[in-house]
């Protein structure tokens, strides 16, 4: 038989197809015979099947016939002058091609024939009965192919739960790096936290110790101040979510100090709150809770002269997803009527007019009837899952 141009594509130059008729087929046939050769060929060639044939003798042959090209199937003689079907067989096997491989012969026994195949021939046929080779060789093929397919679905399950199992140990991984790095920033603030209390202690020593009435309030204010800051550290690490602070359980915490430090309970000055639920960004709550100190301990200190009673009022609203609103007040005596907030150098007024502005937000300041303080301002995340519920409470 003549070589005719293979018109079969393939990226795997091993790759087993099911060849249809009238498609080259490569067959490797180990036979002594040239005639048998021939007479296979011909029963091939009869089926529709167009060939390209090679006949090899003895080991040497056969291997270097696997090493050069692919082949579609190997008919093979069971026993040859110099080499025999079993020993052809172990070549295929070592080489690692999964090529169908029959077995035509003569009368070898049952024996021999059941040897054979269950060393991993395909099939046996004897000479005498070609018609059968060419529906054997079609079978084959087809059963080659459905083996090639399953090794070829298993390889990409395989590589498939070796990619998931390497992205579950990459997440498993960050999941860890992430659960240490919430720990030490957990720690971080409490240690903050920790330093903040040793100083506002220091300052409170230092304002006891004060001869001067004016040096100390200084040191208390700067201590109330530094409290606020403390306090913040201190939700901050008992909170599940480092990121955003629960503004409600700050402002209260804070308002709660200046009204213990102070006395104001004993004075017969009452508290009443009206908090949304939200959650501000630590850049935000920071600054606010530092303007709730300045503005609460301020009234707490001069709204009510004389031990005189009344109420400070904190509500804070939001207004939208992105816009809150925070006002102080109280019913006491009210700013002096010479005092213009927006250009006082207190240090106290000063303050409240940097922090809103830090805050990007609107500030104004009423005094009748007591001291109002409404400072509106954007903030930078707001929390959409929370619910604009008011708490209100009394103290």
């Amino acid at each position: 038989m003549g070589i005719h141009p293979d018109s079969r594509n393939s990226d795997d130059p091993w790759l087993i197809t099911e060849v249809a008729l009238n498609e080259v087929l490569r067959v490797l046939q180990v036979e002594g015979s040239i005639l048998d050769a021939s007479s296979s060929e011909r029963a091939l060639a009869k089926a529709g099947y167009s060939l390209h044939c090679e006949r090899v003798v003895n080991a040497a042959e056969m291997r270097a016939a696997l090493a050069r090209e692919r082949w579609d199937v190997i008919i093979s003689d069971y026993r040859l002058p110099q080499f025999d079907a079993p020993a052809a067989l172990l070549l295929l096997h070592e080489s690692g091609q999964d090529i169908p491989f029959i077995v035509v012969s003569g009368a070898i026994g049952e024996e021999l024939a059941l040897a054979i195949m269950k060393s991993g021939a395909q099939d046996y046929l004897v000479k005498d009965d070609l018609v059968r080779l060419a529906p054997a060789v079609e079978r084959e093929l087809r059963d080659a192919r459905t083996r090639q397919e399953r090794s070829m679905a298993q390889g990409a399950l395989q590589q498939s739960e070796e990619r998931v199992e390497e992205q579950r140990a990459t997440l498993e991984r960050q999941s860890v790096s992430l659960r240490q790095r919430e720990t030490m920033l957990r720690e971080i603030h409490h240690r903050v936290k920790n330093n903040m209390q040793v100083l506002s202690s220091l300052l409170s020593l230092q304002a006891r110790a004060a001869v001067q009435p004016e040096t100390r309030r200084v040191l208390e204010d700067n201590q109330n101040r530094i409290q606020s800051m403390a306090l913040l550290h201190e939700i901050l690490y008992q909170s599940e979510d480092l990121s955003t602070v629960d503004f409600p359980k700050y402002v209260s915490r804070t308002v709660d100090y200046l009204f213990r430090s102070s006395g104001a309970t004993d004075r017969q000055i009452s508290l009443h709150t009206e908090l949304d639920q939200l959650a501000l960004d630590l850049d935000d709550a920071l600054p606010v809770g530092l303007l709730v100190s300045e503005i609460v301990s301020n009234s707490l200190k001069h709204a009510f002269p004389e031990r005189r009673g009344g109420e400070v009022s904190v509500v804070l609203r939001q207004q939208s997803d992105t816009t809150i609103s925070l006002i102080l007040s109280d019913d006491g005596i009210g700013l002096p009527p010479e005092l213009d907030w927006n250009t006082s150098r207190s240090l106290g007024l000063r303050l409240v007019r940097a922090l809103a502005q830090q805050l990007r937000g609107t500030l104004e300041i009423r005094s009748q009837r007591g001291t109002e303080v409404r400072l509106t301002f954007q903030v930078r995340h707001s929390d959409p899952n929370s619910s604009s519920r008011p708490l209100s409470q009394t103290a």
